[in-house]
């Protein structure tokens, strides 16, 4: 059974370098649907929009969270940047409330 893989993006590249390996990345971006906007909800609504419409079936796989995620609002105030014991970017808990400083919850409720 294939699964919607949610990938975090920081750049580009990464983007372009997956299509060269696996053709074309098809999917929501949350960047090009709500640019700093994106938070748990939304990314919850985009799987289940994938599965119910049928572009899942047509390999619509992807759901890209590109950016604002380890911020606490839109506005990238860098002392509201949420960051593991590491110094680490993780996902921001108001944003993100139950991803606990990972997207390994929200990424196996959507598979």
């Amino acid at each position: 059974m294939r699964s919607i893989a949610c990938i975090l993006t920081l750049a580009h590249v990464s983007l372009v370098y997956s299509n060269m390996l696996h053709g074309t990345v098809r999917g929501w971006n949350s960047w090009d649907a709500v640019g700093l906007d994106g938070n748990e909800t939304l990314m919850r609504q985009a799987g289940k929009f994938l599965k119910s419409s049928g572009l899942f079936d047509k390999q619509y796989t992807w759901i890209t969270n590109d950016a604002g995620w380890y911020a606490s609002s839109a506005s990238f105030d860098p002392m509201e940047v949420s960051i593991d014991k590491y110094g680490r970017l993780v996902p921001s808990s108001e944003r993100f409330p139950s991803c606990n400083g990972s997207f390994a919850p929200l990424t196996a409720e959507l598979k």
